[in-house]
């Protein structure tokens, strides 16, 4: 039942970028024939700029007709005329981003949103026509499982054909592969119960069918600390940077890192379509965010295995979710996928659990009464509230939450009961943790 032993792998692969990310966050370079320079990246605060003549005008509006950028060390350099196209601070965070994917802008590059669903909807719908096949599987986020519904945005207003697969068996994708499927989406660490699935081998079967299917996977629950799928067989990665991106609940964007081939075409799509994120949430990230992610990341994971350990261990707990447990069987596969930066098998911080119970209505009784006592006596520690991935620990019950407007029948299917409670699991020390934990599992036996 006990986690697995995190054990150090010979290769690093994030040594390659890990220089370059650094340059980037500690500010920008001094420019030629100044002295000193501000040590943090200015925020910028005009929607718009002066220009010195019409003919610079016109050749910015040229060049972003023709799609003509400006290249300087393999980034893109956008025109500066007019914010909501972009910023050179923004230019910053795309290379960050693609760097800690763990595969940097020579391959991919990537672009940010103002939140993480605009960031997933612009990833499927930039490439997506009516009448085009998607194959999803559950679970998912509740707001991305909206957009998939029957009644969702995906198929009543965009016209897509929206097939849902169980990958937790690879082989059950080849059945709904054919010339018009463009998509295969799901996530590497699934919300809200961790299962986490074989993306190698889902990405070469649906490749192997039709070559130009892109694997889009949401890695918001790992993170790119935790998680690189563009090492293994995704095309796309996205990502909620509101989550453990931004790492301080107070930031609120989204990132999406696309092959350079298909930068291009997602660029123009939200130059067209709106989404880009407020100078200050980029700045923020740039600063903040991303500095300390790595460190924010080991810290949580840490705390998160001792707590799994502890709720899997407990006798009044009934299920632990966590693919860090050996007992999980998802185990296999996550070990496969999840890897940190250093190479060390990365669990990461996410838990759910659901309360032991002689009937479905005592399990919800006793998770409300869990988290009641959060709400009374968490004291900082752990806080009643959704959301996940900052420095403080967040519990919520997904069934009430999160996934509230996921219809019943696919609540039951994917596990999601009444009763399950999702723990992101933050940096105040694991003792203390498991303390509240214990305080408030046997306050609600009584």
């Amino acid at each position: 039942m006990r986690t697995a032993a995190v054990t150090p792998r010979k290769i690093n692969l994030f040594d390659v970028h890990r220089k370059t990310a650094m340059q980037i966050l500690s500010g920008p370079p001094i420019p030629e024939g100044q002295t000193h320079i501000d040590a943090v990246h200015p925020i910028p605060v005009a929607t718009t700029v002066k220009v010195a003549s019409t003919e610079v005008m016109e050749q910015a509006f040229r060049a972003l007709m023709e799609f003509n950028p400006k290249i300087h060390e393999d980034l893109p350099q956008i025109e500066q005329i007019y914010r909501r196209i972009g910023s050179q601070l923004e230019v910053y965070l795309n290379l960050a981003m693609s760097t800690a994917e763990g595969v940097g802008p020579n391959s991919h590059w990537a672009l940010s949103f103002s939140d993480g669903m605009r960031a997933i909807n612009a990833s499927l719908e930039f490439t997506l026509r009516p009448g085009d096949e998607v194959v999803i599987s559950k679970p998912l986020y509740g707001c991305t499982d909206d957009y998939f519904a029957e009644e969702g945005i995906a198929r009543s207003q965009r016209g897509y054909v929206i097939h849902e697969v169980d990958l937790t068996n690879p082989q059950n994708i080849v059945q709904f592969l054919n010339p018009k499927t463009k998509i295969v989406y799901f996530e590497t660490v699934t919300n809200p119960n961790l299962r986490v699935y074989d993306l190698e081998t889902i990405s070469r079967l649906a490749k192997g069918e039709n070559p130009n299917i892109l694997i889009v996977v949401d890695n918001t629950f790992p993170s790119p600390a935790g998680c690189n799928p563009l090492l293994h067989g995704a095309d796309i990665s996205v990502h909620s940077a509101t989550k453990v991106l931004g790492g301080f609940t107070q930031e609120m964007a989204g990132v999406a890192v696309v092959p350079k081939a298909l930068w291009k075409q997602l660029f123009l799509f939200r130059k067209n379509t709106g989404g880009v994120p407020a100078p200050d949430q980029i700045h923020n990230l740039l600063t903040r965010g991303l500095p300390s992610l790595y460190v924010r990341f080991v810290d949580m994971q840490a705390n998160a295995i001792e707590i799994a350990d502890y709720l899997a261990g407990s006798a009044y707990i009934q299920k632990t979710h966590y693919p860090g447990l050996t007992s999980s069987p998802y185990h296999a596969n996550a070990r496969k996928l999840l890897t940190d930066w250093d190479g060390n098998f990365a669990p990461g911080f996410m838990i759910a659990f659901v309360p032991l119970g002689r009937t479905a209505e005592e399990q919800e009784t006793r998770a409300r009464g869990i988290l009641d006592y959060f709400s009374d006596h968490g004291e900082g520690i752990i806080t009643h509230a959704v959301s996940l991935g900052g420095n403080k620990s967040l519990a919520e019950m997904p069934f009430l939450g999160t996934h509230a407007t996921v219809p019943a029948e696919d609540k039951a299917r994917w596990e999601i009961n009444e009763a399950m409670i999702r723990l992101s699991v933050g940096m105040a020390h694991h003792g203390d943790q498991i303390q509240l934990l214990a305080d408030a599992i046997r306050h609600s036996y009584r």
